[in-house]
């Protein structure tokens, strides 16, 4: 008996009729009509009049559970999804940065192009992958503030830097490149 009921309301028209606020019982003299509010104006929801309140209130107490199933499914399912796509493309950076790493670059184009994949890559991390201490880290990174580089070409598998080949093992995003190096 646990069976999945779907509605065509929206999300967003879900949320509203989840809101207790939004519904009434009318008493037009003879019956009771149950009304709800969604978009700024209250229309008749259940199209059969009630004899009594207490049938009208009953009808809305399990069109309530029955939304609130409905809507936490949909919220759910949407939060899962948006987790699934933030972890794969957390798990591509990571591939890439360890890409750079086991590359033959020089250690401070290493970082510069992993902070470039990841702009909040902490220190720690990157003295781990590229095997380096802390005051390396640091020299290198000063370098790289005070240095300005200038792109004169980018190729799919060569990014030429003041006339320097330095080959890749990974492929340069031209926009992002262009970010870093001025």
């Amino acid at each position: 008996m646990d069976e999945e009921l779907k509605t065509s309301w929206s999300t967003n028209q879900l949320q509203l009729l989840t809101n207790i606020n939004n519904h009434k019982f009318m008493f037009d003299g003879y019956e009771y009509r149950w009304m709800h509010n969604i978009n700024d104006k209250w229309e008749i929801h259940f199209i059969e009049p009630f004899k009594s309140y207490k049938k009208g209130f009953s009808y809305l107490r399990f069109a309530l559970n029955l939304w609130d199933k409905e809507l936490k499914t949909r919220i759910n399912k949407t939060d899962r999804k948006e987790f699934f796509i933030n972890v794969g493309e957390y798990h591509k950076t990571e591939e890439k940065i360890r890409k750079i790493a086991k590359s033959s670059l020089p250690t401070i184009e290493k970082i510069n192009f992993m902070r470039l994949e990841n702009p909040n890559i902490g220190r720690y991390q990157v003295c781990e992958l590229l095997d380096i201490k802390d005051s390396i880290y640091y020299r290198s990174f000063k370098n790289i503030k005070t240095k300005r580089y200038t792109i004169i070409r980018i190729n799919a598998k060569k990014c030429v830097l003041k006339n320097k080949f330095y080959r890749l093992d990974l492929v340069c995003v031209n926009f992002t490149v262009r970010a870093i190096f001025k």
